[in-house]
Parts: structure tokens; sequence; C-alpha cells
């Protein structure tokens, strides 16, 4: 009802801040020098349960979102670049799905469309997804965009610009932005993979008070911040950014300052060549990827969260303008 008279239906400013108490508290736990079958054990089990529950749809998520992003044509969708936590989700997964045939792991197969992944299947999503974007930039020529897709207002003048030539977004970033995020997804898969996070997953049950286990511990949660952290100041871990100040001088330019939780930030310059890609309003809370970059210095991929819902569905293709 709120949703319909204009209100904001989601305040919540950090989805990922449970996951980062549970963090900070499981850390803790873990240095604590306690005798086994003390209190703070049990406490210990508890945590680490819902903490990887938590790691769990962190990664979920975000190698969904990521996949999504990087290989969807945002550009001749019906909603360009929203992103719907359902529908879009699934098409995500449906890109790692392929990532993941197209790897034909020996060892095992894998599942990105079931509703329950494990965490060892989610890590391997990111290592399969690396593996994709570098198969895809050497076949880029197969994805040029066809020069009737492209908007009249870009083939005629310098003023504003298209710069998304490739079907794929990932195509369409810089040479050092597409290097550097193939290079950090499989870094993450490695650096999850040598904490041994999935062995920590599932033996977490039967933790003992020991200098080894201690140990162990340790360097998983300490993978899984250095991962984590990595991927949330690359836009990637579906956090939202909003505006934090806006400057404007007497020439009419601007800046409009984005700013994330624990620190994430990006600058937004006005005028430019690129604000009529249909990206989100600049006052507006939104996705932004300072990892994804398509045109020097600053400029970004960027998403607005869609609801999904019947009542959208009824409205989605009102009002109709008429035809020239």
């Amino acid at each position: 009802f709120l949703w319909k008279l204009g209100y904001p239906l989601h305040d919540e400013e950090d989805p990922r801040a449970e996951f980062w108490r549970l963090h900070q508290r499981l850390t803790g736990l873990a240095k604590a020098s306690h005798t086994p079958g003390s209190r703070e054990t049990e406490e210990f089990l508890g945590t680490a349960s819902k903490f990887f529950r938590e790691l769990e749809r962190y990664l979920a998520e975000s190698l969904a979102f990521t996949a999504w992003a990087l290989l969807h044509d945002h550009a001749t969708d019906p909603n360009p670049f929203e992103y719907g936590l359902e529908a879009d989700h699934a098409r995500g997964m449906s890109f790692v799905q392929a990532a993941a045939d197209e790897a034909d792991d020996p060892i095992k197969s894998f599942d990105f469309l079931s509703d329950k992944l494990d965490l060892y299947t989610l890590i391997r999503g990111f290592e399969f997804l690396a593996k994709a974007l570098v198969i895809l930039d050497a076949k880029r020529d197969d994805h040029r965009r066809d020069d009737s897709e492209i908007p009249a207002y870009a083939r005629g003048s310098e003023l504003k610009r298209f710069p998304f030539m490739y079907t794929a977004p990932y195509l369409n970033l810089t040479d050092r932005s597409r290097t550097r995020l193939a290079e950090q997804l499989r870094e993450i898969a490695r650096s999850l993979q040598r904490g041994k996070v999935t062995d920590i997953r599932n033996e977490h049950q039967h933790y003992r008070k020991t200098a080894s286990g201690v140990e162990q511990i340790e360097s998983a949660l300490r993978e899984i911040e250095v991962s984590l952290r990595a991927l949330e100041s690359s836009g990637l871990s579906l956090v939202e950014f909003r505006l934090e100040d806006a400057i404007h001088d007497r020439w009419g330019r601007s800046e409009f300052y984005f700013a994330a939780p624990r620190g994430a930030g990006h600058v937004v310059t006005r005028p430019s060549g690129y604000d009529w890609l249909g990206l989100p309003e600049l006052d507006a809370p939104q996705y932004v990827a300072p990892g994804a970059v398509f045109a020097e210095p600053n400029e970004v991929l960027r998403f607005r969260r869609r609801i999904d819902s019947p009542y959208t569905e009824l409205w989605s293709d009102f009002p109709k303008r008429r035809r020239s």
C-alpha cells in the first residue's frame, strides 16, 4: 500500500550488516582464550552456523548480480539498467550455469539453477565466471552490436555518445577494467579455496578449542574478509550506494558523491556525453560498480533496484505513446 502511494518500500541501507556483525563476532570468539566445553564454545557453534548461512547468501546474490551485470544486454532490455531481485537473479545464475557447462569440470557437475547451492559450488562459480569472461574477450567480434540497435542520437553527433557497441557489457569496459575484473573474480575463488572455507563450513560443528583449530578458523575468516571487501569495493556485492553530496559551480558543472557502507565511494561528474544512456538518476539509491568502467575516468555501470510484482506487470506497458 505504501509503495503504491510512492513511499520507499526498502529502508535497509546495508543488507550485509548482519554478515559483517557475525564475522566480527566469530573472529572474537575464535581468538578468545577459553577452555573447551565452556559457554563460549556453544556460542561459537551457534554464531558459526548463522555466519555460514549468511556467507552462502552473500556469495549467491553477489555471483548472480555480477554475472547479470557483466553479461546481460542492458541497452535492449525493456527495463534498462534495472535489477529485479528475483527475475534477474535467476537470469544471472543461468549465465553462471552456461559458464560452468563450458568449463566442463572433469571432477564434478554443477547445478547453479538449484534453490540450494552449497559453499563449494558458489566458490567455483566465481572461477567459472572469470574463465567465461576471458573466453568472451577472445571472441569479442562475435558480439558486436548491429548498427540498427545504435540510438539515433549517437549516429550524427559527438555531443552524446553510446559506448555499448557490444551486446555483452563486459566487452564495453576499458581494457584495464576488464583485466582487473576477471583477475579479481579468479582471485576470490582462489582466496576462499586457499582459506579452506568449505572445510571449515563442513566441520565447524565438530569444533574443538585447539591451537591448530583456531589457526584454521582465523585463516578462513581472513580470506573471507579480504575476498568480500574486494567484492564490495568493486560494487558487485549488491549493496546500494546513496548520494552523499553534490557540488555545482557557476558554469553548470557538477560532481555527485556516492557512498556505500564500509567506506566504498564513487564520484560522477556532469555534464557528460553519456547521460542519455538510461542509467539511474543521480539522486536515487542505486547499485554502483566502480570496478566496471566503460569510459575514463568515472563513467561506470550503475543500476537501480526493481521490484517485481503482479501490480508492476499490470502497469508495465502504461502509458502507451502514440507512434509517429
